[in-house]
């Protein structure tokens, strides 16, 4: 499971009923949180409750998250009594099993685009001792690699690029490779960890004429979150984590048959994500409502961000006059 917002459980009560959501968590074996933000993480310890009610494993189910995820567990017992870390999470945590080659601070937005940056984008496995033993032998186990990658939207944030070992004996034997952003404005350091991918889940918070926005909250808007994708080469691209703020639908209505928006409750078989295109341009009619609301609030932004090139070119004359530079006054956009 990538990411376990709160609320997850019901949702799968809701979409499969109760006989199929246990056996579905019967299968659960492992959990992948990005960043400790209440929408990617605060449904872990429900999860991680009802699957060993189910289970009763006495290992608990394993979640590999940043490091204050552990502090987050411990206070969550306390609060509650109801959650014992090491009952139903045997929790991994990515600086004590993986480290960086070669820094270990959380590079800024700056540094990750940097065309010169020096970096190696996955963090390495540690040596075999104690915790990595395990998580190598569960990795094993599920026949999986995990490539943690840090993206700079927090502090402790990563995007996670995932594959089945070639030697893996999956339902047909093949090979895979999947790229999971989390939440993370564009990072070109994610783009070359997952060159070459077969699907891409990346967030696109913001619509496009949101930039500003974007770089404010360290989020991804439509395009940016595409551009990163054909950076990767990724064979498809599938848009995620909308702001309701702004619309629950991408910004975006132009057919490209390697890129879709997924939705809450959306199942789509790998083998079948080349049909989702084929939806997009009927979304404006099942969602007609929003559709229209995000045409008015794009249309809004835009008009404001006129008013303020047009507010800011007025200061800028003023202050010429002022100085008596009149030379390099400019004449308002007639755009």
């Amino acid at each position: 499971m990538l990411d376990c917002a709160e609320g997850t459980l019901n949702q799968f009560y809701f979409l499969y009923g109760i006989e199929e959501t246990h056996r579905l968590l019967r299968g659960l074996k492992l959990i992948l949180i990005t960043h400790m933000h209440a929408d990617h993480h605060g449904g872990v310890l429900t999860v991680a409750r009802k699957v060993h009610e189910l289970t009763h494993n006495t290992e608990g189910l394993a979640v590999l998250a940043p490091t204050p995820f552990w502090r987050w567990v411990s206070n969550y017992s306390e609060l509650f009594n109801s959650c014992s870390s090491t009952k139903h999470v045997r929790l991994f945590c990515i600086d004590r099993v993986y480290e960086d080659p070669v820094s270990t601070s959380a590079p800024s937005v700056s540094e990750m685009d940097a065309p010169s940056a020096k970096v190696n984008p996955v963090w390495q496995l540690k040596q075999s001792v104690g915790c990595v033993t395990a998580w190598s032998s569960l990795l094993s186990q599920l026949k999986l690699k995990v490539d943690p990658v840090k993206v700079p939207h927090t502090g402790t944030s990563w995007g996670y690029v995932i594959s089945r070992s070639k030697d893996g004996d999956g339902d047909d034997g093949t090979f895979w490779k999947v790229v999971y952003s989390g939440d993370t404005p564009p990072c070109s350091q994610l783009a070359e960890a997952g060159s070459d991918c077969d699907l891409l889940i990346h967030e696109a918070t913001m619509g496009d004429g949101y930039e500003e926005q974007a770089v404010k909250a360290r989020h991804s808007t439509t395009g940016e979150a595409i551009q990163i994708g054909r950076m990767m080469r990724a064979k498809f691209i599938l848009l995620t984590h909308f702001s309701q703020r702004f619309s629950r639908l991408p910004s975006f209505d132009t057919f490209q048959e390697d890129i879709a928006p997924a939705f809450d409750f959306m199942q789509v078989k790998f083998r079948d994500l080349w049909k989702l295109p084929y939806f997009l341009p009927y979304y404006k009619y099942a969602f007609a409502k929003h559709w229209e609301l995000l045409q008015n609030r794009a249309d809004a932004n835009q008009q404001k961000k006129k008013r303020n090139e047009e507010t800011l070119q007025q200061t800028r004359n003023a202050v010429s006059d002022a100085l008596g530079d009149s030379s390099k006054r400019e004449k308002p956009s007639s755009s």
